[in-house]
């Protein structure tokens, strides 16, 4: 478990990326070996409840540290909670669930593949407040937290929705698109050989820009299919996907949607990239706020590209092609866009929803299991690994938060 700050005006924050060490940024609440689970999640429950009461004293009375001779004091302000979604239904106990019957958390809608401007994740104006998404029972020790009862501060994660979850369906089955509409047939006419075809040609893009992707091949076995009536899904690494959706993008620039033989999956599909591209292009591109401006054309790409994704999905159907699987991340992900769209109403500087990504977060676990790998303490691990974690932040400190 770890807490996440953002030093929002420091001078080496490149777009909405801090060129900092994730230890910089984050702080280690706790660790538990898995061996120490109590029964029907009894252990963590019991964390729960100490972070939240820590939360809610920093909140009511701050806390007071000397900084350059002066005592100051800072209060925190509790946000949201991210993570992947098995973590965020744990903490929060949440009845809702991609297989239940209720869908989302933040809307009560049955038809979550609806993408259209109709749809009940768009719908935030005139649509009565939702029942709340809890089980019955003991509430979630984080729902006491001030500000923390709010279904609102269960945030999407981007990297979970998109990068590992639709983007990925969606980069992989664009692939294969280009493969059935013959655009990778130098090598052959074989869907082998278009796939290796493009491969290299997306080996290449990387090359020229100077771009490291983990994927070393295109094949069905690494889209998760054995063959094509099963549908693509991404490769578990969440940048190889951002990669492959700038590579399509620009394989199809100039490209005339007329020359091919289903020019309307073509023409969709070109809009669709852009629209994806462009969202990240955007929230990338500025730091923790974003003005108005830059906030709504990030919420018309981000319904853009859903209501593509959607209509690809149809497409694909009617043709027969097991492409473009609809999931319910696809609302989640709209969502994002909706609670974007909700806060340009009332504020000048607009929160970046790549606050709620985690991809710094699963680098900085990362960082930590290996520390407590290198450790054999036995009863004494949590308090070794925490020994050593504090070490590296004194290190990262002293040394004037270098990258």
């Amino acid at each position: 478990m770890n807490s996440t700050g953002w030093p929002g005006t420091d001078s080496r924050r490149v777009g909405g990326k801090v060129q900092m060490n994730s230890f910089t940024t984050r702080l280690l609440y706790t660790l538990m070996p898995a061996t120490w689970y109590a029964r029907k999640d009894a252990s963590i429950r019991g964390l729960l409840q100490a972070l939240a009461a820590d939360l809610t004293a920093l909140f009511e009375e701050g806390l007071t540290v000397t900084v350059a001779g002066q005592r100051k004091q800072f209060f925190v302000a509790f946000l949201g909670c991210k993570g992947d979604w098995p973590w965020l239904r744990k903490a929060y106990n949440l009845a809702s669930c991609f297989t239940s019957r209720r869908v989302c958390h933040l809307c009560s809608g049955s038809e979550w593949w609806n993408m259209t401007s109709s749809c009940e994740a768009r719908d935030w104006r005139n649509a009565e407040p939702a029942p709340h998404p809890y089980k019955a029972g003991t509430p979630s020790p984080l729902r006491s937290i001030p500000g923390g009862d709010r279904p609102s501060a269960i945030k999407p994660d981007l990297m979970h929705t998109f990068n590992i979850g639709i983007g990925g369906d969606f980069a992989f089955s664009a692939v294969i698109t280009l493969c059935c509409l013959s655009f990778f047939d130098d090598y052959g006419s074989t869907i082998q050989k278009r796939l290796d075809c493009a491969y290299d040609r997306f080996a290449q893009w990387c090359f020229d820009n100077h771009k490291n992707a983990q994927i070393k091949s295109f094949e069905l076995n690494k889209f998760h299919m054995t063959s094509l009536k099963q549908y693509p899904r991404g490769t578990g690494r969440a940048h190889d996907t951002g990669l492959v959706c700038k590579w399509l993008n620009a394989e199809l620039q100039g490209i005339v949607p007329g020359d091919f033989e289903h020019p309307n999956i073509m023409e969709i599909l070109q809009w669709t990239l852009q629209n994806f591209n462009m969202f990240y292009h955007l929230v990338h591109g500025e730091g923790l706020w974003m003005p108005v401006s830059v906030a709504q054309r990030v919420v018309q790409h981000g319904f853009a590209g859903g209501e593509g994704f959607a209509a690809l999905a149809s497409l694909a159907k009617q043709r027969g092609w097991h492409l473009y699987k609809l999931r319910p991340k696809l609302h989640i992900w709209v969502h994002i866009s909706t609670m974007l769209e909700k806060d340009c109403t009332w504020t000048s500087k607009v929160l970046n929803p790549l606050c709620w990504g985690c991809w710094s977060d699963e680098d900085y676990i990362g960082k930590c299991c290996r520390v407590a790998r290198r450790l054999n303490a036995g009863s004494l691990i949590v308090h070794r690994v925490m020994t050593r974690c504090l070490m590296k932040y004194k290190r990262y400190f002293e040394e004037g938060f270098k990258p």
